[in-house]
């Protein structure tokens, strides 16, 4: 027989030998194929729990990426006259370009609140633990209209001491 005959024969009886032995190793029945398993307990922690960074950690953002092009808007949500140019101007110098300054449509906020627009998050969480620590972070949605990523409401936590 020539060679390359017998290495064919060899070659198909290794694939078939190979199938069975696979087959042996995933044997089910079809109805347990259309049926989900039940979960069963495990003693290893399952792979599907997802640890998620803590609100006031930015994930992994360098400065540049933080606040180059970032447009933001600042809103005094304080009596503080100059409270909202204050903190613009703070931002401003550490990078971000500042959109627009306004009195927010109510000055009772104690606390800083900066609101993102979508995909937006983790540029909040930088500014947040970075310059604006212990400020609310929350999600825009359609709560303002300028084209901005950040928009900043200074609450009365902004404020100078009077000590």
């Amino acid at each position: 027989m020539p060679t390359s005959t017998l290495r064919g024969v060899l070659l198909a009886v290794a694939v078939v030998i190979g199938l069975l032995m696979i087959g042996q190793g995933f044997q089910s029945s079809t109805s347990q194929a259309l049926t989900p398993p039940s979960p069963s307990p495990s003693l290893s922690p399952s792979p599907s729990v997802a640890v998620s960074p803590s609100p006031s950690r930015s994930p992994g953002l360098t400065h540049l990426q933080a606040v180059k092009g970032v447009k933001i808007q600042v809103l005094n949500g304080t009596t503080t006259n100059g409270l909202g140019a204050a903190v613009a101007d703070d931002l401003q110098k550490k990078g971000y370009t500042v959109y627009a300054v306004s009195n927010a449509g109510k000055t009772d906020y104690q606390t800083t609140i900066i609101y993102f627009e979508s995909g937006q998050k983790s540029r909040a969480q930088y500014m947040e633990q970075h310059y604006l620590n212990g400020a609310e972070i929350k999600p825009a949605g359609s709560l303002f209209t300028a084209p901005v990523q950040l928009t900043v409401i200074a609450g009365a936590d902004q404020a100078p001491s009077t000590t």
